[in-house]
């Protein structure tokens, strides 16, 4: 391996390194009441959808919603 070669490969590397150096994002952290919480108004959702895409399918579009 050249000098030039080697000089590259160190500087490169220590930018590398360098990159760790800087400011940590802070992300918020979810709880699990929470995740379980998106998880089950997604679910939700996506049920909804896909029972409307049917209802739609098989012709009842004024179909009563049901709160459950």
């Amino acid at each position: 391996m050249s000098r030039h070669t080697f000089a590259r490969s160190v500087i490169r590397a220590f930018g590398e390194m360098l990159d760790f150096a800087g400011p940590v994002k802070s992300y918020p952290v979810a709880n699990a009441d929470e995740i379980t919480r998106a998880a089950w108004a997604e679910t939700g959702r996506a049920m909804r959808g896909a029972m409307k895409q049917v209802d739609e399918q098989l012709r009842y579009p004024h179909r009563a919603p049901t709160n459950h």
